[in-house]
């Protein structure tokens, strides 16, 4: 996304706009499982950007079997290929600069 008039109108109209996280596990969003949630901080303005599911030792334990099951065949894939899926993230990450420039409310 670049910096245009739409653009910049568009993120304005989501300043403000709290938003709830949950957490990747194993492909599935989950929500922590507490059915607690913390607020996330942005703490050189001092202000609450969104809310996220508290994480119990289940959601701990989810994470750590999630990627024990993934490695195996992560490891068996090309350095070449596992490159290539790292370059996809950065380009997803670089599309929405502006996005994250805006993670202060």
């Amino acid at each position: 996304m670049s910096l245009t008039y739409e653009a910049s109108s568009q993120l304005a109209s989501t300043l403000g706009e709290a938003k709830t996280y949950g957490h990747f596990i194993n492909g599935e969003w989950v929500d922590g499982h507490s059915g607690k949630e913390i607020e996330l901080w942005n703490r050189p303005i001092a202000s609450s950007w969104a809310t996220s599911g508290r994480v119990t030792p289940l959601t701990s334990t989810q994470r750590v079997q999630a990627a024990a099951d993934a490695f195996p065949a992560w490891s068996r894939t090309s350095a070449l290929y596992r490159q290539d899926v790292l370059r996809q993230i950065a380009a997803k990450l670089r599309e929405r600069h502006l996005d994250y420039a805006c993670w202060r409310h």
